[in-house]
């Protein structure tokens, strides 16, 4: 019997030309030429190691050359149902196969381009280790189900080129609390009180939903972005408030939306505006 853990994808060759697409990334950032040590005595310390694997998240320390996994805590069996040993042996070759095409696209042709661009240029200041990158995705756990994760990550070991080496990722299962299909990314930075702040933001969609938004509707949104009020629209596209109301109301129904910040980012996300 087969060990594999692509047995079930054998037949799609875009797993494949997505794992590709991810070699790429990573090489352009990150030399295979390097003769640094890695020895990282905290890693091999057993009473750091039951820390973490006792943790409510998965912790990962991703080897950004070989594009394998230096350490894979053991609770990731119980919270994804996946082995650590197809990380271990696959890299992240397993890591594609476990997160839904749609989004591996997002992950692998948005997400790693944007956040190794944060992590070269703040390299150059020696500043790469001060960022946090962190955003959400479905996950396929290993009985089949989908379920919402917060993936978060920061540089953890440079080399002499203050080039990303090894990354410290921790995965936060938010499937209770994710309630749309949007992937939000931010980069944070810390700042002179060592606090991390929100440098960077940008939001993805893995749905292919069209929205059928008239001309004016769209004028309404796009004022409703600049922070304008139902009188100033009003005003600004001379129509009552009352039709500028019913505009408001008929977009909250066509984008499925609570409230309009939700509405606004579908919209943004959708590249209506």
């Amino acid at each position: 019997m087969s060990n594999s853990p692509f047995e079930n994808k054998v037949l799609d060759q875009s797993f494949y030309r997505l794992f590709d697409d991810i070699s790429s990334v990573m090489n352009k950032y990150s030399p295979r030429e390097l003769s640094q040590p890695r020895s990282m005595e905290l890693i091999h310390n057993p009473d750091f190691l039951a820390f973490l694997d006792a943790n409510l998240a998965i912790t990962m320390i991703l080897d950004f050359q070989t594009q394998g996994y230096f350490y894979i805590s053991e609770n990731i069996k119980e919270i994804w149902g996946h082995s650590r040993e197809d990380f271990y042996n696959h890299g992240l070759k397993k890591t594609v196969t476990i997160f839904p095409l749609a989004q591996n696209e997002i992950i692998i042709h948005k997400i790693f381009p944007l956040l190794f661009d944060y992590f070269n240029k703040h390299a150059l200041t020696g500043e790469a280790s001060d960022l946090r990158v962190s955003y959400p995705t479905k996950v396929i756990r290993g009985d089949g189900t989908e379920g919402w994760y917060l993936h978060q990550m920061k540089v953890l070991q440079t080399d002499e080129h203050k080039k990303p080496i090894l990354g410290l990722k921790i995965i936060t299962d938010i499937s209770d609390f994710k309630k749309d299909d949007i992937i939000t990314m931010k980069i944070a930075k810390k700042d002179h009180n060592g606090i991390f702040k929100n440098i960077f933001s940008q939001s993805f969609s893995d749905q292919n939903t069209s929205y059928n938004v008239s001309e004016r509707e769209k004028e309404v949104l796009l004022l409703l972005d600049e922070g304008k009020s139902t009188l100033e629209i009003s005003a600004l596209l001379f129509i009552s408030n009352h039709t500028v109301s019913t505009h408001r109301r008929n977009l909250l129904k066509k984008f499925d939306a609570k409230s309009t910040v939700d509405m606004l980012k579908k919209a943004t996300v959708h590249g209506i505006i």
